[in-house]
């Protein structure tokens, strides 16, 4: 995926004086100094295509406009004007938003309002790379809306988002549109709309049947996850061990080194089953999560400090001796049932007790 930062800075030194393809003569370059005290990011960078220009008495001439993929934006950019502003304006976002200098919020706050001055000029695009840098815009202006947890305009932009990658004039990527899923449904469950996260969730599972299913369940298993720690935090336990074994019905199809988030939902499941004191089903569970994990080290905190999700079965002598068989030594079976578990991305199982 092309990023605005490095894709647009590169030489174009007298490249469009010339009568050589465009395209052949640019260049990735990047400084060869640090940035100087209190120089921008930008500033350092100094990507030439924003100093380019299309003369007016030419801004008319579309021929070069029809483009359906990113990796032709540099070529299309120089000669087609609508493209070239739209993406002039996108840069300017692009680096605002991750300028190191001076106060985040505030820069982050400056990328959203040169965010939305692109997705103005665009408007409703009507060239395919148009629509591509109304995508970029959007996504910009999402993150950095979550980040500042400005959580009632991240819903706009969520759906505006979702809505432009379903669009038909540029090339559809379904890789795209589960993360847009995953982030919609993350901001769903930040303003309370359960249910409506819910629906996103099965739009997004549609995408686990399309041509870039495997890819497509990286994102999926993050937002599967992040609904089903809802739902346990909820007391909806039913959903939550419903919503765990389709994944894993899914998943387990998956060639081994492809079944992302297997362990993460059986630890959820180990869970539950802690949780009402099931020691049979957990050692089912057991089993498999060994068995996909058995390249790997097999005792390992895990994603949600395994075994700790065990909690009160880790007194069960049958659990001990199936988790030795797994390489997990004695000082791994106890744990504080009184202490939340937390998941290295921050999400949160209530306590035992």
């Amino acid at each position: 995926m092309l990023n605005g930062r490095n894709l647009w800075t590169i030489t174009a030194a007298g490249a469009l004086a010339t009568s050589s393809p465009v395209a052949a003569q640019f260049e990735i370059t990047y400084p060869d100094k640090p940035p100087k005290e209190g120089e921008t990011l930008l500033e350092w960078a100094d990507p030439p295509i924003l100093k380019h220009t299309i003369p007016e008495a030419e801004r008319g001439d579309t021929s070069t406009c029809g483009a359906t993929s990113e990796y032709a934006l540099e070529q299309t950019a120089v000669a087609c004007w609508p493209v070239l502003r739209a993406t002039q304006l996108f840069l300017l976002a692009d680096y605002t938003a991750v300028e190191p200098t001076g106060d985040k919020s505030a820069n982050r706050r400056k990328a959203i309002a040169l965010a939305d001055d692109a997705i103005a000029y665009i408007g409703t695009p009507e060239w395919p790379l148009e629509e591509y840098l109304l995508i970029k815009s959007l996504e910009l202006k999402l993150n950095s809306l979550m980040r500042l947890e400005e959580w009632d305009a991240a819903y706009d932009t969520s759906i505006q988002l979702v809505s432009a990658i379903q669009n038909d004039l540029f090339e559809f990527d379904e890789f795209r549109l589960s993360f847009a899923y995953r982030k919609q449904g993350q901001v769903f469950l930040k303003l309370g709309m359960y249910d409506g996260a819910k629906l996103i969730l099965e739009d997004a599972r549609k995408l686990l049947s399309g041509f870039d299913a495997d890819n497509n369940a990286m994102a999926f298993s993050d937002q599967s996850e992040d609904i089903i720690v809802h739902a346990i935090n909820k007391g909806d336990i039913p959903y939550a061990v419903h919503m765990s074994h389709m994944y894993l019905t899914h998943i387990r199809r998956a060639p081994r080194g492809l079944r992302v988030g297997q362990s993460q939902h059986i630890d959820l499941l180990l869970y539950v089953a802690a949780t009402q004191g099931k020691v049979a089903p957990a050692l089912q569970l057991l089993d498999e999560r060994f068995e996909n994990q058995r390249s790997y080290a097999e005792c390992d905190k895990g994603y949600f400090q395994f075994p700790r999700v065990l909690g009160p079965l880790l007194d069960d002598a049958a659990i001990r001796e199936k988790l030795a068989e797994g390489g997990c030594s004695e000082d791994r079976f106890t744990t504080s049932l009184s202490e939340p578990i937390k998941a290295l991305d921050g999400k949160t199982l209530p306590p035992f007790e």
